[in-house]
Formats: structure tokens, C-alpha cells, sequence
């Protein structure tokens, strides 16, 4: 199982996630793909900073695209893009803290998660 992890221009090359406002509430999110195989869907996932495990699901597929934009809520929130392969089911990384340390799974994630070196 390879499940990938998205770039996050530390330890994973490539173009990172960005935020555009497109009103208070309304965001675009962009992003690279995934180092994994090419069957690759992504989930959204949304946190309270300050709360770094707070993470709920806000988007259990873009349909492969590496763009979606959405409604979000108010306040310091955190975004995570998580790849899953669509071939097994299982999600990949949700990411590594400034530490270097992988952040858990969300409470309820979309799929299960399985951590696996990327395809080169």
C-alpha cells in the first residue's frame, strides 16, 4: 500500500497548499499532487489551532482535483489536504509537525490511514 502524502515544502518536495479569500467565508484551496501511484483522490480535514488533533472531516473527495473551493467557518482554523488511494481505500499522511512527529488521524476519518514510503 502507497498511499502518499501531499508536498509541504519540508520533507515532501513540490507545490504546497494554499488559501485563497474569496470572501469572509469562502475559500479556494490549491494544491500539488500527491508522491504516491497515480490513483489518487484527497480529503479536506479542518482543526482548531492551538488544538492540533482537533482535525473533522470537511471533504471526504475532490474527485482527484487539486483545487476546491468551499465555505469555511470563523475563527483560527487549520486546513490538512490528505491523499487517499482509490484503489486499497486507505488514506495516507496527514502531515508531519514542525517537530518532524506525523499528526494523528482525525477522530472520524473518511478512510483508515496507512503510512507508506511514497513510489518514486
Amino acid at each position: 500500500m502507497v498511499d502518499g502524502s501531499i508536498r509541504d515544502g519540508q520533507g515532501v518536495a513540490g507545490t504546497e497548499l494554499t488559501l485563497h479569500k474569496l470572501s469572509p467565508t469562502f475559500v479556494r484551496f490549491d494544491w500539488g499532487v500527491s508522491c504516491g501511484p497515480s490513483q489518487i483522490d484527497y480529503e479536506i480535514y479542518e482543526g482548531v489551532l492551538g488544538d492540533f488533533s482537533s482535525h473533522v472531516r470537511r471533504s471526504c473527495s475532490t474527485g482527484g482535483a487539486t483545487t476546491q473551493s468551499r465555505s469555511v467557518n470563523t475563527g483560527n482554523r487549520y486546513y490538512l489536504v490528505v491523499p487517499f488511494n482509490v484503489n486499497d481505500g486507505f488514506e495516507g499522511s496527514c502531515g508531519k509537525n514542525s517537530l518532524g512527529v506525523e499528526r494523528p488521524p482525525a477522530a472520524l476519518p473518511c478512510k483508515p490511514q496507512s503510512l507508506a514510503a511514497c513510489e518514486p
